[in-house]
């Protein structure tokens, strides 16, 4: 089986205390924060790449890494800014992943056309987009694939089912003729 590469890790975690947004967002000269369009504030981590959106309720979400590792890192290096700023009283959070995003080339073109009659709830519509959608539902995952043969898969919640779920769809584009 070809390796899956990770994109992106999504993750979110409480505070446990709610945040002062406008204060917050004083404090760091790279946050973006337009409570009429959009109420959390973001701010991104320039040297992981990680975005961090802070709602007034003290949930937070992160997004960007590359890793759960790196995700971590640059979630325990945010929480002690935030914690020698006053914004909170500890660092400690449970972290919770929340999603993979993973690529993979499967390196044969991929038939989408039939693959839209052959896969059940498969949608495809290459006049308003490049992939066909698809989901599985052990595990819970959402794919797009492209004719190219690549493709993306969201919605694992660990290494182990992006892997299932790529192997899933390989029996499933061979046993339907789907690759060319």
């Amino acid at each position: 089986m070809e390796q899956f590469k990770i994109q992106n890790v999504f993750v979110n975690f409480s505070l446990g205390v709610s945040i002062d947004i406008e204060a917050l967002s004083r404090e760091f000269p790279n946050a973006i924060y337009d409570p009429e369009l959009s109420p959390p504030l973001e701010i991104k981590d320039e040297e992981s790449e990680s975005v961090f959106r802070v709602f007034q309720s003290g949930q937070v979400t992160c997004l960007g890494g590359k890793s759960v590792e790196k995700v971590k890192i640059s979630v325990k290096n945010f929480l002690e800014i935030l914690k020698d700023k006053k914004f909170i009283p500890s660092t400690d959070v449970d972290i919770k992943i929340c999603n993979y995003v993973a690529t993979l080339n499967i390196g044969r073109k991929i038939r989408l056309w039939k693959a839209a009659y052959f896969l059940e709830g498969a949608r495809y519509d290459p006049q308003h987009l490049p992939w066909l959608t698809y989901g599985l539902q052990k595990p819970k995952v959402i794919f797009h694939m492209f004719e190219n043969g690549n493709i993306v898969c969201t919605g694992a919640r660990n290494r182990r089912e992006i892997n299932s779920a790529f192997k899933a769809l390989r029996v499933k584009l061979e046993e339907n003729s789907l690759l060319l």
